[in-house]
């Protein structure tokens, strides 16, 4: 899984003097996703979709 951060971290997440175990305690845990594209629209985009229905 990748390491999400809060936008004002990005930065000190790549300098190279920045202490990663200080930045990986503000990572964002709590985080909700969602399809991008549904499989309906991807078919009507001409996409073949293979799922588990």
């Amino acid at each position: 899984m990748p390491l999400i951060l809060p936008e004002h971290l990005v930065d000190a997440w790549i300098n190279p003097d920045a202490d990663p175990a200080e930045l990986v305690r503000e990572a964002v845990t709590d985080v909700v996703a969602e399809k991008a594209v549904t499989d309906v629209a991807a078919e009507k985009a001409g996409y073949r979709i293979e799922s588990e229905r």
